[in-house]
């Protein structure tokens, strides 16, 4: 598994990314979801999902008092399912921080976030996936 943090300054968001999520990564996704203040029912949701081991899948959860999101992605069958999954849950951490922030999805803010998650991504899928 390949984990991977992006700031995004502007909105002082941390986010936490594991991509290639396996069952035996599991520990290391809820144990990041506990650092950030998720709740136990969160947390065991997580797990069950993560011991699943589907591919083609992701989690994304946020702490948004903390500024805070935990994204992991599964395993992926080809690089069209990655880009699904990924911005699937890259999609959720704008919603979060636009309900945090109370900031307009239908504006063109949320559209410049999720470029610059996007972009992040991009940088490091293009080294390591």
């Amino acid at each position: 598994m390949i984990s991977q943090e992006i700031y995004l300054e502007k909105y002082d968001w941390r986010i936490l990314v594991f991509y290639g999520l396996k069952e035996a990564d599991t520990d290391e996704v809820c144990n990041s979801l506990v650092q950030i203040g998720c709740t136990e029912k969160a947390v065991e949701s997580a797990r069950e999902h993560c011991l699943r081991g589907m591919p083609n899948t992701g989690l994304t959860y946020s702490n948004l008092a903390g500024r805070k999101s935990v994204v992991a992605v599964s395993r992926t069958t080809s690089e069209y399912e990655f880009v699904n999954t990924v911005t699937h849950e890259m999609f959720h951490v704008v919603t979060h921080i636009c309900e945090s922030l109370g900031i307009d999805l239908k504006d063109e803010e949320p559209c410049y976030m999720m470029g610059w998650l996007c972009q992040a991504v991009s940088r490091l899928s293009l080294i390591h996936i």
